[in-house]
């Protein structure tokens, strides 16, 4: 069986998008009499070749019905060093401009770029090391002029994806208002990631948004990666990867903001994703809402039939919640545990616990479930002993306002938990 062109086709006119290759193979592996690897090899050869396709991760694909004729995307011009007393690069490209000009077929399409003044430029895509688009001198000068005259960004517009034609204008971050398309580029960011179960590259992200139509929409948004930090933060950024902020209470979405904004080395990461942008102030951690009263929180053990109901007072901290849950479990707090708030492994869980436990961001002898701002129906974790991995569930079911519980207290129970230390059939009887 061989496979062409034409039959990878059909499942290019199911939408726009990313293409995910692995399934692919899948469709294709019946009837196939060669390695599986030689099939991948196969459909990604065929499927860049192919207008409007073009790589956007290992396993995918990025698919534009339009091939991204009419978009428009704003390239910051750096105005600051990464370092003070660091002259700025001339030009950092974004992430979405690479999706936006990255050709179907490297070796074959050149770029051609129509400048504001009349020029026409060439540029040659390099595939290998340093990878991406050449700036020759003529489009340095052009950029140079560019901020004498008082511009801090270019609008960059595919005026024919099949030919590889753009045109660049001077422009500035403060032109137009752009706070609608930023709103249209931050849910659409969200509404990807949320799909997702892992992490995105900004070029990854960029393509997909890119192929949902969102620089279509005029006037263009900011750059990917300034959108994502605007208040209420929706996705994180560390070491190159974003992912989707969990649904949290808006004073914990504050303390992730924060973790995530903290960081040194996502300073210099997202100085080179958005264009040599300065991040944007992030929000300060809000003040814990006035809560004059008691939780009842559900815990369950992860594997087995036991659950709690637990009444806990709002002014207790989570170490106090730890040792509710080590009583209730009939545990020994001999080893390290941590709450988490997000669901997803990940630097973008926001963890309270013992000092000695990493990427803890809240101590728990220090913060308090009011101050944490639980809400109704909030779900978070507890986790204790890295080795055996006990896991409890905890889901807050109840505001119980104006109730005083000076201790915390069990109102419901069901099930026997088992032994901490479960011994094997070859351990020796005590």
């Amino acid at each position: 069986m061989s496979i062409s062109k034409e039959d990878l086709k059909p499942y290019l006119n199911q939408g726009s998008g990313l293409l995910n290759v692995d399934k692919l193979v899948t469709q294709f592996r019946d009837g196939w009499d060669g390695p599986v690897s030689k099939l991948k090899r196969r459909i990604i050869a065929h499927l860049v070749e192919i207008p409007g396709c073009y790589r956007a991760g290992e396993n995918q694909i990025a698919y534009l019905p339009r091939y991204r004729t009419g978009a428009t995307v704003v390239q910051p011009l750096p105005q600051v060093g990464l370092r003070e007393g660091i002259a700025p690069p001339t030009i950092m490209w974004l992430p979405e401009v690479y999706a936006l000009w990255q050709p179907a077929a490297p070796s074959k399409l050149r770029l051609r770029l129509l400048l504001e003044n009349g020029s026409v430029l060439t540029i040659r895509w390099r595939q290998y090391f340093f990878r991406g688009p050449s700036t020759p001198l003529a489009l340095t000068e052009w950029i140079d002029s560019v901020k004498e005259g008082g511009g801090n960004a270019i609008e960059i517009t595919c005026l024919d994806g099949n030919q590889g034609k753009f045109s660049m204008t001077a422009t500035t971050l403060e032109a137009c208002d752009r706070t609608k398309a930023n709103q249209v580029l931050r849910s659409t960011v969200h509404k990807i990631l949320s799909k997702r179960r892992r992490e995105l590259t900004p070029y990854e992200m960029a393509a997909e948004v890119l192929a949902h139509g969102v620089y279509h929409e005029h006037p263009a948004p900011l750059p990917l990666l300034y959108n994502i930090f605007e208040p209420p933060i929706m996705a994180s950024y560390n070491f190159g990867r974003m992912a989707a902020v969990p649904q949290t209470s808006p004073q914990l979405s504050a303390l992730l903001q924060q973790q995530i904004v903290e960081m040194e080395e996502l300073e210099k990461t997202y100085w080179r994703d958005s264009g040599g942008m300065k991040m944007p102030e992030g929000t300060s951690v809000l003040a814990a809402p006035e809560f004059d009263g008691s939780y009842r929180i559900r815990l369950s053990l992860e594997g087995y039939p036991v659950s709690r109901t637990l009444e806990i007072s709002a002014e207790s901290t989570f170490e106090e919640l730890h040792w509710a849950i080590q009583s209730t479990m009939d545990w020994e707090d001999d080893h390290l545990w941590v709450f988490s708030f997000g669901g997803r492994s990940g630097n973008h869980t926001l963890k309270v616990g013992p000092m000695e436990v990493d990427d803890v961001l809240a101590i728990a002898s220090d913060f308090t479930l009011a101050e944490a701002g639980l809400e109704k129906g909030q779900k978070f974790r507890y986790v204790f002993d890295f080795g055996d991995w006990w896991v409890v569930h905890l889901e807050v079911i109840e505001l119980m306002r104006g109730v005083d519980t000076p201790d915390p207290k069990i109102v419901a129970e069901s099930g026997d938990p088992p032994p901490q230390y479960l011994m094997s059939e070859t351990d020796d009887e005590w």
